[in-house]
């Protein structure tokens, strides 16, 4: 029997071993993490403990965390909450015989845990009394066979509290007493078998008498030290054989009880001589009886029980499944059989003690005995034990003397190597010959004599060449012939091992393969072989005729789930079994029916790359999501994965093996897996199953009380959905922890959640019902007692027994006073009537002399035509409103965007003229904080305090208004006013509703006398223009006719000279371009004054403007001797401007200037710059202006009381063009003058920066 003892396996080992024992080199073990990402709220764990209900503490630097597998509840110090945890800061956790925790601190002393609060009493140091702890820096804790309670401190000694009594004795050093504690600082405790305890100090091993209080210091000097030297004892811990384990500051020992002395741990190995000098921080025993020892920054170690041997655990930094950290602080084995470990840094560390299923064999890159490659693809265990692991990298041999691998390699030019490294099938034929097949290197066989290996086509002891040396799978039948699959076809090597047969598809020979890429083959004794391709599906080929026949894909039972077969295993009864890229399927050869197998049937994938029989008949399946257990009689079926020890999750098709052991291996990408079917045990932990928590609507809710201790849950009818999360407090692999929920009183049946950890919800209706959870461990054993939840919905008011009796009581006692209510009822019916009918009446009467007010008011104001007269109507119709004391109608004027008041009762109009508000003011004054009533009126009760409040100083100001707009063509035109002086509150619904039926007739008005003034202005203008039209346009139109009419007859009679007959003609044109001149400007004002005038603004040369303007009036200036001229002055910036409205305007000033002023008179022309601005002035000698004069002097058709000075016609037109041009252009133009003293006329246009 090949015999192998597994090194670096955790112990347990006794039922692997009845089948085999293997000694393999490097056997991976695994640890899970717990930290941040679990919500631990610090990453350093000083201290681990599990509680009766199953619960993990574990205290940290920061807080206390309370774990169960799927999330952390942390416990810290709030300055605010007297009970909240004492410090953050935790060294040691201790649960006591009565299920009690107790919490030592660093800084905050003891504190006991209370459960049915979730706070905790403390326990605070006074060095001052003999009664109580010395330090609050509580390092190490210990309950005795009494329940009572033992604290180690910092500085304070040891301290021991009974905590029934709540008293408590402190021994303390004292340098006079030899019988005293050697030192204040107490590092680990630890109780005997009689009682003893043991202290471990900064000086040594102390053993204290609890019944005097006396100690005796042992004598701790390790052998060859100085004499003198202490011994700091950090950890102590009695073993289950009654040792007492001693770890020190250099190393670990254990004490003889015999001789009082600590004996040195000693061994051979390295790992034995490195935990020798280790400082220890932790000891522990678990259940196998293995003893733990964790350490300061060397790792974590084992000695195991059976044999004594040491293995030593530490963190790798490549490797996630390695200890956290090497630093390690805390211990403890939990009911399911899961260590935790605590490390100062990186959180918990959490390893599997319990047997495990699958032992990992993985390469080692450091280490050159271990596998070739990591990627295993296939595995053989020959008749002389030797395990072949073929690998993506080269074949390896194991060699148990030496516990490392053999490698064989392909070398480049030797013919005895393998040739390829690539190994894809192993095969051991049944005369000892082992096989190997390569890809891109044929097939080989090993010879072990000589040990070379030979290869078809290259060696010529074996016949021919493989059909293609691209090898995927080998297969020896009944017969002895080996069967080689490759990529191109099938090769057949006779079992004389002298010829080789091929097979491949001939696409057109049905009855060859139906494809040539063979993955798997198997054979039957009848010499009956079966092929899986890739992509033709199952074949069969009939040993009598040498036809195959092809099986593809299709719908049960006639077709497989996919053309792509990858696993083949016939087994004991002929069933076929066939994995395929679609699922599992069977043949039944005798009827030649499939039955497909799926993920609905508990495969965890549809591919299945490899099928093993294990001796009971059951199935191993290969997938790519793990490895799966068949039962073929029941169906059953179980899935393992990497968390059970698998080396990954998707497996190696064709690398599974079973040696005649009945073990099993199983290639992957991390190399490769060995078990004894027999022997994969199962989680026999039952799991407590808890509580979390309960949420309504996706929120905590709390009960102030933790749910494990409620008698109930009440609910009120609208809290009728909620959610409850449960945990199962099995640690092996919370992940796959399964749960089954029944809400009785609502649920017919249990569902099964499987490893969803909540139940929800909805709309349950009022009654009693009671919530029953069951949880299961990560291999199904079921916690079928589970936990239980009452919880009641209480019914609203309406539902309840009292409501319905008060309700029965209430209509007895309607029906009982029914009819003498119905009696009154009929009599005050008729008091009610007749009240309703004078109701109405007054009503009528009230509406009716309300309408005729309004019919009223509305005739008063419909038969004003004039605006003026319309609001002195208003004014005194709206005296009618009750409250209304003032009344003033706001207006907006015509050509300024400002609004004044055109009419008010009091005060006088004459006090409220000079007030003007812009169309924003106003709004802001009456409206912005107003009440609005309807659209477009408001009631303003807080009028102080508004917006342009400083216009009407010296004015009482009203205590409340009622505010109209007047709205006109959809624009805001004013407001109309109604102002009580003295009453907030003034103004009645019944004259609110009054002046809201008068809005639209009150807004008509305005709009028909805005009209009707528009039209009137229109009229004016149209009368102003014919009456121009009938002066100045006919006189010309005479003056034409007459000379014209002169000209032709002088021509017809020929009585006059030609030159006479020119002059009268050039009369006539005379005429004629004054007339035109008149068109042209009737024209440029109506332009301008409908906005169809548009400027063409760019930059100019003002003065160049004025030099051409002097130049085209010279002429005219000298023919009457008058003196024109331009100033020089200071440079002038450019100018934005129309060039030529700006030479249109220079010459109605120009021209207006030489026609009013006398022969020798004097025109001059100046300009300056202004801020922003160039000021053109145009100054005469001429006659001047009156008053009268320049009121109208830019207005159109003004007539001037000065004349031309030689007869010169003048429109009325030539400066109202003008001051429109400026204007257009953002400018300004006026006038200085004084009549008998000329004038000066000046205008400003803006730089060219301002554009």
């Amino acid at each position: 029997m090949w015999i192998l003892a597994l090194a670096g396996v955790l112990g347990g080992l006794g039922s692997l071993a009845a089948a085999a024992v293997f000694e393999l080199p490097s056997v991976s073990v695994r640890f899970r993490r717990v930290g941040s990402e679990q919500g631990l709220s610090h990453d350093t764990v000083y201290a681990i403990v599990q509680d009766r209900q199953g619960y993990i503490w574990l205290g940290t630097e920061q807080g206390l965390n309370r774990f169960d597998g799927y999330g952390t509840r942390v416990f810290t110090h709030d300055v605010v909450a007297p009970a909240s945890l004492a410090e953050d800061d935790i060294s040691c956790v201790l649960v006591d015989h009565r299920g009690r925790l107790w919490v030592a601190t660093w800084g905050g002393g003891l504190d006991r845990f209370e459960p049915a609060t979730e706070t905790f009493v403390h326990i605070e140091a006074d060095s001052s009394r003999p009664d109580a702890l010395h330090d609050n820096r509580v390092q190490t804790l210990l309950e005795d066979r009494h329940g009572l309670i033992w604290a180690g401190t910092f500085s304070g000694g040891l301290s021991r509290l009974d905590p029934e009594s709540g008293a408590i004795i402190t021994f303390r050093h004292d340098p006079a007493d030899p019988a005293s504690l050697p030192n204040d600082h107490v590092w680990s405790l630890a109780e005997s078998a009689d009682g003893t305890i043991w202290v471990g100090t900064e000086h040594g091993l102390a053993r204290l008498d609890p019944a005097t209080g006396r100690c005796r210091t042992l004598p701790t000097r390790p052998q060859g030290s100085p004499a003198g030297s202490q011994v700091v004892v950090r950890a102590l811990h009695l073993d289950r054989a009654g040792h007492l384990w001693v770890g020190a500051e250099h190393g670990l020992g254990r004490l003889d009880f015999r001789t009082g002395e600590i004996r040195a741990f000693a061994g051979t190995t390295p790992e034995a001589r490195t935990l020798a000098q280790a400082p220890v921080n932790v000891i522990r025993q678990v259940a196998s009886g293995d003893l733990w020892i964790g350490t300061n920054r060397q790792g974590l170690f084992r000695i195991a029980a059976a044999t004594g041997e040491v293995t030593r655990f530490v963190n790798d930094p490549v490797r996630e499944a390695s200890l956290v950290n090497n630093d390690v602080r805390a211990l403890w084995e939990d009911t399911s059989g899961v260590l935790w470990i605590g490390s100062r840094g990186g959180g918990a560390s959490l390893l599997d003690l319990k047997p495990p299923k699958f032992l990992h064999v993985q390469r080692d890159p450091l280490d050159p005995g271990s596998l070739s490659d990591s990627r295993v693809s296939a595995i053989v265990r020959d008749r002389h034990g030797a395990l072949w692991v073929g690998t993506l990298g080269g074949l390896d041999r194991y060699d148990p003397s030496r516990r490392a691998f053999e490698h064989f390699r392909s070398r480049t030019g030797d013919p005895g190597a393998l040739p390829a490294d690539n190994i894809r099938s192993l095969i051991e034929d049944r005369s000892g010959t082992l096989w190997v097949g390569t890809w891109r290197g044929g097939l080989s066989r090993f010879d072990r004599e000589r040990g070379r290996f030979e290869t078809l086509g290259l060696s010529p002891r074996l016949p021919g060449t493989l059909i293609d040396d691209r090898v995927n799978t080998l297969h020896e039948d009944a017969r002895g012939r080996l069967w080689v699959g490759t990529q191109g076809g099938v090769s057949v090597l006779a079992a004389d091992r002298r010829s080789l047969t091929h097979y491949r598809h001939q696409p057109d020979d049905p009855d060859t393969l139906s494809d040539s890429f063979a993955w798997v083959m198997v054979s039957d004794l009848a010499g009956v072989v079966w092929v899986g391709t890739d992509a033709g599906g199952l074949n069969r080929l009939d040993p009598s005729s040498g036809r195959w026949e092809a099986f593809r894909a299709g719908p049960p039972p006639e077709g497989l789930p996919s053309n792509r077969v990858r696993a083949l295993h016939l087994a004991a009864d002929g069933t076929l079994w066939v994995g395929t890229a679609g699922g599992l399927a069977t043949f039944d050869v005798g009827n030649r029916t499939f039955r497909h197998w799926g993920e609905a049937d508990g495969l965890p994938d549809s591919t299945v790359v490899d099928i093993t029989a294990d001796t009971r008949g059951q199935l191993w399946l290969s997938t790519n999501r793990g490895l799966c257990r068949l039962e073929p009689t029941t169906g059953e079926v179980r899935l393992f994965t990497q968390s059970d020890g698998l080396q990954s999750n998707l497996l190696s098709g064709g690398s599974a093996h079973r040696d005649a052991a009945g073990w099993i291996f199983i290639g992957g990408p991390n190399g490769f897996n060995l078990f004894n079917p027999m022997s994969v045990s199962s989680n026999t932990h039952v799991p407590p199953v808890v509580l979390r928590s309960f949420s309504r609507q996706g929120r905590p809710v709390s009960f102030g009380t933790p749910l494990a201790c409620l008698e109930r849950v009440e609910l009120r009818h609208n809290e009728s959905s909620f959610t409850i999360e449960f945990a199962a407090l099995d640690y092996t692999d919370p992940e796959r922890n399964r749960f089954r929920y029944l809400l009785e009183g609502f649920d017919s049946d249990w569902t099964d959640a499987g490893t969803t950890s909540s139940a929800a919800y909805t709309h349950v209706a009022p009654g009693r019902y009671v919530l029953r959870v069951k949880g299961a461990n990560n291999d199904g054993v079921w916690n079928e007692q589970g936990v239980t939840l009452p919880i009641v919905v209480l019914p609203p008011f309406w539902g309840t027994w009292w409501f319905r009796a008060l309700a029965a009581v209430a209509l007895v006692s309607l029906l009982a006073g029914a009819y003498a209510w119905r009696v009154r009822w009929l009599k005050a019916d008729r008091r009610r009537l007749e009240e309703l009918v004078a109701a109405r009446t007054a009503e009528l009467v009230s509406k009716q002399e309300q309408l005729e007010k309004i019919n009223s008011i509305v005739r008063a104001i419909n038969s004003e035509m004039a605006f003026d007269n319309l609001v002195q109507a208003l004014l005194e119709q709206m005296l009618i409103i009750q409250g209304a004391e003032r009344i003033a109608v706001l207006f907006a004027e015509r050509d300024r965007p400002l609004m004044r008041f055109v009419a008010a009762t009091a005060p006088p109009l004459a006090e409220l003229a000079g007030i003007e508000l812009s169309p924003e003011e106003a709004e802001a004054r009456y409206v912005a904080d107003s009440e609005q009533i309807d659209e477009d009126l408001f009631a303003a009760r807080n009028v102080k305090g508004r917006p342009g409040e400083e216009k009407f100083i010296g004015l009482e100001l009203p205590a409340a208004m009622l505010v109209m707009r007047l709205r006109i063509g959809g624009r805001i035109e004013g407001y109309l006013l109604c102002a009580s002086m003295t009453d907030p509150d003034a103004f009645a619904q019944r004259d609110i509703q009054l002046l809201s039926s008068l809005k639209e007739h009150i807004q008509a008005a305005f709009a028909k006398t805005r009209m009707l003034g528009e039209l009137q202005v229109l009229n004016d203008k149209k009368n102003e223009f014919l009456g121009f039209a009938a002066h100045d346009l006919r006189n010309p139109l005479g003056l034409i006719s007459g000379w014209t009419g002169l000209a032709v007859r002088n021509l017809e009679t020929g009585t006059q000279p030609v030159s006479r007959v020119v002059a009268d003609l050039e009369r006539v044109l005379k005429v004629a371009d004054q007339m035109n001149q008149i068109v042209a400007e009737l024209l440029d004002i109506s332009a301008i004054e409908s906005g169809k005038l548009r400027l063409e603004p760019r930059p100019q040369d003002l003065r160049a403007i004025l030099e051409e303007c002097e130049q085209l009036y010279a002429h005219l200036a000298a023919k009457k001797g008058i003196e024109l001229g331009l100033e020089p002055g200071p440079p002038l910036p450019p100018i934005a401007a129309d060039h030529r409205r700006v030479v249109e305007v220079m010459a109605n000033l120009l021209s207006n200037a030489v026609k009013y002023t006398h022969p020798g008179g004097c025109v001059r022309i100046r300009c300056e710059p202004q801020s922003g601005e160039a000021v053109t002035h145009v100054e005469d000698t001429g006659q001047g202006l009156t008053p009268e004069d320049l009121a109208v002097v830019f207005k159109r058709f003004g007539k001037l009381s000065a004349k031309p000075t030689a007869g010169e016609p003048s429109t009325g037109l030539g400066l109202a063009i003008a001051k429109k041009i400026v204007e257009l252009h953002g400018g300004r133009i006026w006038v200085t003058s004084e009549r008998g003293k000329g004038s000066t006329f000046s205008f400003s246009l803006p730089v060219a920066t301002r554009i």
